[in-house]
């Protein structure tokens, strides 16, 4: 018999770089921490139309695969980890058990054994706390995060704070008018354009601050704290400022403890969480985050850069990191193959909670390295990490020198009452200015959203976001987690929506919200036509100083006046805005609607004659779909000498044999086994973009009388066999395998053949030479792949579809040549994601 080299190569076009897990064995898990389950509740995963879209776009119309869990806020995301993930009563266990319980269910179906988490807000934390641990146990395949706040929020803050003498910044109408004198002195004497705009800042902040009513402001704003103290410790776990050695925190320390609560557990926590990947061996899911951008956060706590520029802020306690390298680093040497002492490593991190701990972490590094015998490099970058978060501190070296000249005038010229005020507000109007860029006007304000965003990096390694902007809770670069490690080392993908623009597009829905936004977009024009008045009048002045200076300094009163009746307008406008503040909870949940908008993408595929066919899908589904991957079926055989495992290419059609177990003992079926010890086990994130023969090794478990399915896959360069291939067993890895749009196989290209669905009919294409027949050889009016994925693919009896006389028979040997042989499939999915392999 005739030797053949069947060579597969996958030669990946992708256009999305998650792997997406077949429908069948996957539930979906929707998980809040916001009452989201409870369908009497006007906003709800039901009302919001979630279960309806994943239902019909994703689970093939079975509501049963959709698991709703909403978690008492009451418990801060490690807490609720704790009790979500683990124990016989975990979210996994409770999904399962209500799928088991639908009577309609076939029982030999397998159970679905990964997950598809949709985290709304903290409890994407929750999610994360979990994956992160050492008890992960990889049943989680995609993470959908809406509006997580992965940095923390500064909402916390102003919640632990909100009774707190440290927000009392409001001041009598004497104070604000002190500034004015103040204001009108440089404007009159004349001065350097930083000056004149810091002045200029202080103569809003009086104006404002003397039309406004400061307990009609709070009282405003007061609705956002409302349920602060039932999640007091979510708040605590969330903050951003919260330090322990912190004196402005001892009103939040004493409640702590009227609380019963021990505040070094919670305090630094979502820090923590950032500065490391994952303490088990399970790979990350993939990761989605979808964050909101357009309307301003609430609640800054008392972060101004008055309160950073001189102090170390310690959030995470010595003690908590101490845990946290323990158990880092045994990780670590588990992964290494050495069974390490968790108790002993312990021992060696104990003086770093006593000492300067960045120094003696790093001492005991190196000793457990000499012990264990290993490069100290495989140890270090995680007790780096770690430990970097004992000493964080407001590095003012970092800042631009113009800003420091900047705070020195103000020391200089400036009340000691007035210099935090300044320090919170100078920034974002006039960085770009300070860093002495040379633009005109109009280029300096395209650079200040630019120069603004560059000082927020800056500062973000410590998550002060003086600039941001999301929901009411969620600063949007929170919810991007730029600086959470998981997703820097396993990839993260980013779906950003503009509040703003979806309020204009559906203003009805959303009236109060259209309202406040006009009241904004009035202040933000008013100041503009402000800033240009003054410019003109501060041009005319200075031709007028130049010919007459006393004429000049009368000008110069005349502008400042001007200004003070400008400011005063927008004040009005600024009033009207806060009054309401309270319809930005509106806002909330407009991403989680805006990801299930089907016009949200306009793409196209190309069909097997490369006409293009357009298509729409929602993020939603970009983000559950990804690629599909195909890979060869297996089955095990087990011999007296060793265990194999056989990829499913086949000298004879299934159905004439018995069985998998006849398959397996019977060498003249298939043409290549190799030892199990040899199925060299690859991440699921590598299975797209392969140049491998792909298999797939599915092994099955009975538990409490349901079946269990588990997945491994590996991959091949190539296989020798020894006879004609009459049947290929593919499984084909996508959300909705038995929807897919094409199947195109190429044959060495010789021979092609192409499975296409229009709808809900299937249509076999024939061509020879990349040369197409211009007729279906077959219709198909059920798919030829199963939910579960399962595509059985007979070469002989496909091609010769439609063949009457035996002359025109396509062999074989047209198909498999001797020598080597290469076949490619190129698949495209239901919303047209595609590969090619």
């Amino acid at each position: 018999m005739k030797n053949f080299l069947t060579v597969l190569h996958l030669l990946a076009v992708c256009l999305y770089a998650a792997v997406a897990e077949p429908s069948q064995s996957s539930m979906a898990i929707l998980l809040d921490a916001s009452g989201l389950c409870k369908e009497s509740s006007s906003e709800s995963w039901q009302n919001l139309e979630v279960k309806n879209f994943l239902k019909n776009n994703a689970f093939y119309g079975d509501a049963n695969a959709i698991y709703c869990k909403s978690y008492d806020d009451a418990l801060s995301p490690a807490d609720a980890a704790k009790i979500l993930f683990s124990g016989s009563n975990s979210v996994f266990n409770e999904a399962i058990k209500k799928w088991s319980q639908n009577k309609q269910r076939n029982q030999s179906e397998d159970v679905p054994s990964r997950f598809v988490i949709i985290a709304e807000g903290a409890a994407g934390l929750a999610v994360r706390e979990y994956i992160q641990s050492k008890n992960y146990r990889g049943e989680i395949a995609n993470v959908l995060f809406f509006n997580t706040p992965h940095e923390g929020t500064g909402f916390a803050d102003q919640a632990l704070l909100k009774n707190s003498s440290a927000l009392n910044k409001s001041k009598s109408a004497s104070d604000y008018s002190d500034i004015i004198p103040l204001a009108l002195a440089v404007y009159l004497v004349g001065g350097s354009d930083a000056l004149e705009s810091l002045m200029m800042s202080l103569l809003k902040e009086a104006v404002f601050g003397m039309a406004q009513n400061t307990n009609k402001v709070k009282e405003n704003f007061s609705s956002f704290f409302s349920d602060a103290d039932k999640s007091y410790k979510s708040m605590l776990y969330l903050s951003q400022d919260l330090d322990l050695n912190d004196k402005v925190y001892d009103e939040v320390k004493t409640k702590a403890r009227e609380k019963g609560i021990e505040l070094k557990d919670y305090v630094g926590n979502t820090q923590l969480l950032n500065s490391y990947s994952k303490l088990g061996t399970f790979e990350h899911p993939f990761y989605n985050n979808v964050y909101s951008y357009g309307l301003p956060t609430i609640g800054n706590g008392r972060r101004t850069l008055a309160d950073f520029a001189d102090q170390a802020k310690n959030h995470v306690s010595k003690e908590k990191l101490r845990e946290m390298l323990t158990e880092s680093v045994s990780t670590k040497l588990v992964e290494s193959g050495i069974n390490a002492d968790a108790e002993k490593i312990g021992n060696y991190f104990s003086s770093a909670v006593s000492e300067d701990f960045a120094a003696e972490a790093k001492s005991a590094a190196e000793k457990i390295a000499a012990e264990y015998k290993i490069p100290i490099s495989q140890i270090s970058d995680c007790v780096q990490s770690i430990s970097s978060l004992s000493k964080l501190k407001f590095n003012k070296e970092n800042l631009p020198s113009s800003i420091l000249k900047v705070i020195s005038i103000a020391n200089k010229f400036l009340p000691e009452k007035y210099k935090s005020e300044l320090y919170s507000t100078f920034i974002d109007e006039y960085s770009a200015t300070l860093s002495e860029m040379d633009r005109s006007a109009k280029e300096i304000r395209g650079e200040l959203k630019k120069g603004t965003k560059l000082i927020s990096n800056n500062l973000s390694n410590y998550a002060i976001n003086f600039f941001d902007e999301g929901t009411f809770d969620v600063p949007a670069v929170s919810a991007i987690g730029k600086n959470v490690r998981a997703f820097k080392e396993s990839g993260v993908t980013q779906i950003g929506y503009s509040l703003e623009d979806y309020i204009k597009e559906k203003g009805d829905d959303y009236k109060e919200l259209k309202s406040y936004l006009e009241h904004v977009s009035k202040a933000g024009k008013l100041e503009e036509t402000r800033e240009n008045i003054n410019l003109g009048l501060k041009i005319g002045c200075s031709v007028i100083e130049h010919i007459h200076p006393a004429a000049g300094k009368a000008c110069r009163a005349a502008q400042f006046t001007a200004n003070v009746a400008l400011i005063a307008n927008t004040s009005s406008a600024i009033e009207n805005a806060v009054k309401e503040v309270a319809s930005l909870k509106d806002a909330k949940f407009i991403a989680v609607k805006k990801s299930m908008d089907k016009n949200q993408h306009q793409s196209f595929w190309n069909d097997h004659n490369g006409i293009r066919r357009d298509i729409q899908f929602s993020d939603m589904e970009k983000m559950l779909f990804g690629t599909p991957v195909v890979s060869l079926q297996t089955v095990h055989q087990k011999t007296d000498s060793s265990d194999n495992i056989i990829p499913l290419a086949l000298y004879k059609t299934f159905n004439q044999v018995d069985s998998f177990e006849d398959i397996s003992g019977d060498s003249t079926v298939y043409g290549y086994a190799f030892l199990e010890k040899e199925f060299v086990e690859i991440p699921r994130h590598s299975l797209a973009n392969s140049n491998s023969v792909m298999m797939k090794d599915i092994r099955y478990e009975k538990r409490d009388g349901l079946q269990f399915k588990y997945s491994r896959y590996a991959a091949m360069d190539a296989f020798t066999v020894r006879d004609f291939i009459k049947e290929y067993r593919f499984v084909i890895d996508d959300f909705q395998p038995d929807k897919l749009r094409l199947i195109k196989f190429d044959f060495n290209a010789r021979m092609q053949i192409a499975f296409e669905r229009d709808g809900d009919f299937w249509y076999i294409y024939r061509g020879i030479n990349n040369i197409w027949e211009s007729q279906a050889i077959d219709t198909l009016s059920e798919s030829p792949v199963q939910k579960d994925g399962l595509f059985v693919f007979r070469p002989k009896d496909i091609f010769n579809r439609g063949v009457k006389d035996a002359k025109d028979s396509i062999f074989l040997s047209a198909i498999q040549e001797d020598g080597a042989n290469s076949i490619s499939i190129y698949v495209v999915n239901n919303i047209g994601y595609a590969n090619n392999q």
